[in-house]
């Protein structure tokens, strides 16, 4: 049997101890990683959580919101269920915001029903009156389509700006250019003459504020398919 060389023995001894001190600073590195993503894992919940606020956050800012948003009324293809919706909406909203919020209907102040209140607007230039001149919505816009087209997309605007969350950011657009835009373009719609709420009629029909209204999305309803 050869006796080793201690030469050889000393030099494996010290390559072994070469080798347990990488392998204790690996597993030291294996154990700071594994801390490092133990503390990552604990901090997932909150991260998932900021994600979901800044998702929601960009959404907001780019009116984007999950819920579908409602399809623009075109009185042109609507049945008589969905007129009578339409309808219903569209002359509640003339009634409490345009004419009872913004006083601008001719005739209007939110209380048609009121015969004070009719009498007071006609005999006041800013509640009634030319609309040439006013800026002001004839209260017989139901008997003109062009005006009832132009003031359905304004409450629907008006609509999508104050009753959902992310339509804050466009309040300034309605009153800036939308409700002027509307205003300036009576002028030149078939509502134009109608002037001192003297109506002229397209087509023969009664004008008495809420019997008129009635009577006119009555006979709208009537000619449409079911």
């Amino acid at each position: 049997m050869t006796t080793p060389n201690p030469n050889e023995l000393a030099g494996l001894v010290a390559a072994i101890a070469v080798e347990q001190t990488q392998v204790r600073g690996d597993l030291r590195t294996v154990e700071t990683n594994v801390g490092a993503i133990e503390t990552q894992m604990a901090q997932l919940p909150a991260i998932k959580l900021a994600i979901a606020k800044i998702a929601d956050s960009v959404k907001a800012l780019a009116g984007t919101e999950e819920e579908e948003p409602s399809a623009l009324w075109d009185w042109s293809t609507m049945t008589r269920k969905d007129a009578e919706l339409a309808w219903s909406e569209l002359s509640t909203w003339m009634d409490t915001v345009l004419s009872g919020v913004y006083r601008k209907v001719a005739g209007g102040g939110g209380n048609h029903s009121d015969p004070d209140m009719a009498r007071l607007a006609v005999s006041m230039p800013s509640l009634g009156g030319d609309n040439s001149s006013g800026g002001l919505v004839p209260v017989c816009w139901m008997h003109h389509p062009d005006l009832v087209a132009e003031l359905s997309w304004l409450c629907q605007m008006w609509l999508s700006i104050y009753r959902t969350p992310a339509g804050t950011a466009r309040v300034g657009d309605w009153h800036d250019r939308y409700l002027p835009g509307v205003l300036a373009r009576i002028s030149t719609s078939t509502a134009r003459t109608c002037l001192n709420q003297a109506h002229k009629p397209l087509r023969p029909a009664a004008v008495s504020s809420a019997d008129a209204l009635s009577a006119a999305i009555r006979a709208d309803v009537a000619n449409r398919e079911q």
